[in-house]
C-alpha cells in the first residue's frame, strides 16, 4: 500500500513531464486504483475495494483510455459482489457491460460477459440458463484461444525472421567495426613506424653531434688535467721547498737560541751577585728562549707532519696514551683550579698509529682547552671506539672561538691566534700540525664552538691505521 501511495504521488508530481496527453496520467492512476482494490479485498475491506474499482472502471471505460484494464476491473468488481452475495449489483453491472458491448463490439468483453452471466445464473440456481451461457463462454474461449494460437504462431515466425535479420545486421555491423579497428590499428602502426624512424634519424644526428661535443670536451678535460698535473707537481715541489726552508730556518734559529738559554742558565746559577731587577731580566730572557725553542720545534713538526710515509706506526693503547697526556697537564690545570675529567667507553682501545704524533695531537687539544678555559671549570675528555674508528673529544667551557676566526683555526701561522684566559701566549701552529697528523692517519679533526660558552674539538681516525 505504501508503494501504491508513492506511485500516485509520483504521477501527480510529474504531470506534463513525460507526456503531454493528460489521459496517460489519469489512466495510470486508474491502474493503481485497481491494484489497491486487490489489497483491500485481501484485507476484506470490500467497501473501499468496490469504491476504488468503480473509480478505475469509470476512468478506463472512456474512449482513448485503457479499456482492457476496465474489463479486468469489472470482473474483479463482479467477483466482489458474488463474495458479498449482492446479486442485484451483479445484475446491474452485467446490464452496463451489455450496453458497452453494444456500443463497442469486443470479443474479450463478450467472453467476460458470458462468463459473468454464467456465474450469475449459477448463483441464482438457474442451472439451465447457467449451462447455456457456460457453453457459449466455452465456445468463445476456445475460439479465442485458437485465434491467439494462430496469432502467436504468426508472431513467433515474424519474431524469428526479425531475429535472423537482426543477427545478420549485427554480423555485418561487427564485421564493419572489425574492419574499422583493423584499419585504425594499421594506421596507428604506420604512424608509430614513421615516428620511430624520425626519432631514430633525429637521435642519430643528435648522437653524432654529441660525439663531436664530447670529443671536444674530452680534449679540453685532458688539457685541463695536464695543466692540473703540472700545477700539482709544482705545488708538491713548492711544499717540499717550504718544508726544507722551514726545517733549515728552524734549525738555524734553534741553535743560537739554545746557546742564549744555556748562557742564561749559567747566569741564573750565579745570581747571588745580581740585583732583583737583573734576576727578573734573566728570567724574562730564559722564558723568551723557551718560547722560541718551542716555536722552532713546532715549525719542525709542521714541516715533518705532511709526509705520510715519514713516520712508522705501531699498535698503541690509546687509553694509556691519553691518560699519560692528562697526567702531564694535571699540574697546569691545578694551577688554574681546573678539573680534567677523562671517560672511555672501552678500557682497552688500541690503534695502529705513530705514538709520538697522536700524543702530540692529544697534547695540543688538552693544552688549548686548559689555556682557553676559565679557572674553576671542568675539561671533559671522552674516548670511544665505534665501528672501527677511534673518536676523541675535548670539551671546555671557556672563551669559545669568535665566528670571524673559525675559518682560520687550522691555518699554518693562523691569524686566529688568541691569548689564554691567564694571558698565555699563542704560537698558532698546534692545530695546523694536529690537522696534518690526523690526515696522515686517514682521519679528521674538527670543532664546535660558541663564543663565551666554550669549544669541543673532535679527533677521529681508523683503529687499523687506514689499511
Amino acid at each position: 500500500m505504501l508503494y501504491y501511495q508513492k506511485a500516485l504521488a509520483y504521477i501527480d508530481s510529474n504531470y506534463d513531464h513525460y507526456n503531454k496527453n493528460e489521459s496517460v496520467y489519469i489512466s495510470a492512476k486508474a491502474v493503481v486504483y485497481g491494484n489497491m482494490a486487490d489489497l483491500y479485498t485481501i484485507l476484506k475491506n470490500y467497501d473501499t475495494a468496490k469504491t476504488l474499482l468503480k473509480k478505475s472502471i469509470a476512468i478506463n471505460l472512456q474512449k482513448g483510455y485503457a479499456n482492457s484494464d476496465a474489463i479486468i476491473d469489472q470482473e474483479k468488481l463482479a467477483n466482489l459482489y458474488f463474495s458479498t452475495n449482492d446479486l442485484s449489483a451483479v445484475k446491474e453491472l452485467l446490464t452496463n457491460i451489455k450496453a458497452e458491448l453494444d456500443t463497442i463490439p469486443d470479443k474479450q468483453v463478450e467472453l467476460s460477459l458470458n462468463k459473468l452471466i454464467w456465474q450469475y445464473y449459477d448463483h441464482e440456481k438457474d442451472y439451465a440458463s447457467a449451462y447455456s451461457y457456460l457453453k457459449t463462454y466455452t465456445r468463445l474461449d476456445d475460439s479465442f484461444i485458437a485465434g491467439n494460437k494462430i496469432l502467436m504462431a504468426s508472431d513467433v515466425d515474424g519474431k524469428i525472421r526479425s531475429l535472423e535479420r537482426q543477427y545478420q545486421i549485427s554480423l555485418l555491423n561487427k564485421k564493419s567495426i572489425d574492419q574499422k579497428i583493423y584499419l585504425l590499428v594499421a594506421v596507428l602502426v604506420v604512424l608509430m613506424a614513421v615516428v620511430i624512424i624520425l626519432l631514430m634519424v633525429r637521435n642519430a644526428n643528435s648522437s653524432r653531434e654529441n660525439v663531436r661535443v664530447l670529443t671536444r670536451l674530452n680534449e679540453q678535460v685532458n688539457q685541463q688535467k695536464e695543466k692540473l698535473q703540472i700545477a700539482l707537481t709544482e705545488l708538491e715541489l713548492r711544499d717540499k721547498d717550504r718544508s726544507r726552508i722551514l726545517r733549515s730556518a728552524a734549525h738555524d734559529v734553534l741553535s743560537p737560541i739554545k746557546a742564549i738559554k744555556g748562557l742564561t742558565d749559567i747566569l741564573i746559577d750565579e745570581a747571588e751577585t745580581f740585583t732583583t731587577e737583573q734576576k727578573e731580566l734573566l728570567d724574562l730572557i730564559k722564558e723568551s728562549c723557551d718560547n722560541s725553542i718551542n716555536l722552532s720545534k713546532d715549525i719542525l713538526e709542521a714541516a715533518a707532519s705532511t709526509d705520510k710515509g715519514s713516520f712508522t706506526k705501531e699498535w698503541v693503547n690509546i687509553n694509556k696514551l691519553a691518560e699519560s697526556c692528562i697526567d702531564l697537564f694535571a699540574v697546569r690545570a691545578a694551577a688554574k683550579n681546573q678539573r680534567l675529567v677523562f671517560t672511555a667507553n672501552n678500557p682497552e682501545i688500541e690503534a695502529f698509529v705513530n705514538k709520538e704524533k697522536i700524543w702530540r695531537v692529544i697534547n695540543n687539544l688538552v693544552n688549548n682547552a686548559i689555556k682557553f678555559s676559565h679557572p674553576d671549570s671542568a675539561i671533559e675528555i671522552d674516548l670511544e671506539l665505534n665501528a672501527g674508528k677511534v673518536h676523541l673529544s675535548v670539551k671546555d667551557h671557556g672563551v669559545g672561538i669568535p665566528e670571524k676566526k673559525k675559518p682560520f683555526i687550522f691555518d699554518v701561522f693562523s691569524e686566529a691566534k688568541m691569548p689564554g684566559t691567564s694571558g698565555e701566549a699563542p704560537h698558532g701552529l698546534g692545530l695546523s700540525i694536529s690537522m696534518q697528523i690526523a690526515k696522515a692517519h686517514s682521519g679528521a679533526i674538527w670543532f664546535e664552538s660558541e663564543e663565551r660558552k666554550g669549544s669541543t674539538f673532535h679527533l677521529v681516525f681508523p683503529a687499523n691505521g687506514g689499511a
